[in-house]
């Protein structure tokens, strides 16, 4: 019997420990994820300045934040989109986060490209590339809270 393809991997963003935010001092981290309360959208006011606005929650809503990869694949069809999470009560807080990767003794040599319907008359927005190249790129780019879609960008 082979081994499975994917795993998946808990994070529970451990990295520094900090205290419980109090009203008098709340927490000073953030990390991009999404919110108890709804999704939060990043936009730009009428000064063209970032602002983050609240979405509120949709009763019975699954929220699902895709990533750059799959926007890559489905040529801006479904975009990743920069969000995060804000500690809202005071006391102390558990995030976490799944991941879901291939991984295997070699990497795949396999090459994407973005899919484009029959009939539809969309360019391809982006070069096609492997998911290690994708993973390069985004491990060297680092965590910036910005896209890594630009690289790949026809």
């Amino acid at each position: 019997m082979s081994p499975p393809t994917t795993t998946r991997r808990v994070l529970s963003h451990a990295s520094r420990w900090e205290p419980p935010s109090t009203p008098t001092r709340p927490s000073s981290r953030c990390c991009s994820r999404t919110v108890s309360g709804g999704l939060q959208v990043i936009v730009e006011d009428e000064n063209l300045q970032p602002v983050w606005v609240d979405v509120p929650a949709v009763a019975g809503a699954l929220i699902v934040n895709v990533g750059d990869f799959l926007q890559l694949m489905s040529n801006d069809r479904f975009k990743s989109v920069e969000h995060r999470v804000v500690a809202k009560s005071v006391g102390p807080r558990v995030s976490v986060a799944c991941f879901f990767q291939s991984h295997g003794t070699a990497a795949s040599t396999r090459v994407y490209s973005p899919i484009i319907p029959k009939g539809d008359p969309s360019p391809q927005l982006y070069r096609s590339t492997t998911v290690k190249e994708m993973l390069q790129h985004f491990m060297e780019k680092g965590l910036d809270g910005t896209s890594a879609l630009q690289h790949f960008r026809v």
